[in-house]
This record gives structure tokens, C-alpha cells and sequence, in this order.
């Protein structure tokens, strides 16, 4: 099993095809588990591949601006019915809702937007 939440389901979704192909190829079960990192940022590929210097088999699968979708959508590409994939969005990520906040407003303040699922929504506050 590889998961995270937070930025951790990020580096989670990115890396479980290596964990997976590299260090546990013969696991009877692969289960990546994920909570959130809902963080919409439209040139995710070029940071990845530009700033973070990614290897590129992880920068490829990067299209969108979803770097957890597309990640766990190249993992399910990759192993198909081999790896089960659970994903779920809790308001615990209060710091990740503020700074997607200051990407889409330009301030970190965190407020509640209807159409933007859960991640502007106060951690500790009912929804």
C-alpha cells in the first residue's frame, strides 16, 4: 500500500508506479489510498518537468491541471485491474484550500465556493 493526504497524495499518486514496479513488483495487492490535494494549477506539467526536474516518466504523465487525477489515471493505465485506487476529498487541508485560494484570488483567505468541491472550505468547519 502507498498513500498519503495533503501534499502527500500528490507525491503519493506520482511515485506509487515506481514504488510498485521497482521495489514491490511482486505484491498480490497494489492499494494507493489518497485524500485530496486538490490543488488546480494550469502549468502543473512544465513545473514538473521544468522546476522540480522530474524524471519524465513522471512529468509525462502530468496533462491537466489535476496533478492527482493524472497521476492515478497513468497508474491505472499502467497496472489496469492490478492496482486499486481509492480517492477522497476530506476538508481537513485547510493550508491547501488557503493556497488555492491565492492562486484563484490572489489572497490566502479561505472561503467557501460551492463550485470548487470542498477544498476552499474551512477545515474545521461544517460545509
Amino acid at each position: 500500500m502507498v498513500t498519503g493526504y495533503s501534499a502527500g497524495a500528490g507525491a503519493a499518486s506520482l511515485l506509487a508506479n515506481d514504488v510498485f514496479t521497482n521495489y514491490f513488483p511482486n505484491a498480490g495487492s497494489k492499494t494507493l489510498p489518497v485524500d485530496a490535494m486538490l490543488m488546480f494549477i494550469n502549468n502543473r506539467h512544465s513545473i514538473s518537468a521544468d522546476v522540480w526536474k522530474s524524471p519524465p516518466e513522471i512529468s509525462a504523465g502530468i496533462k491537466t491541471s489535476n496533478i492527482v487525477l493524472d497521476s492515478l489515471t497513468a497508474l491505472r493505465d499502467d497496472f489496469g485491474d492490478d492496482v486499486t485506487i481509492l480517492f477522497d476529498c476530506s476538508a481537513r487541508d485547510g493550508e491547501l484550500a488557503k493556497a488555492q485560494n491565492l492562486f484563484d484570488n490572489g489572497k490566502p483567505d479561505i472561503v467557501r465556493v460551492r463550485d470548487r468541491l470542498i477544498i476552499i472550505c474551512c477545515a474545521n468547519e461544517a460545509f
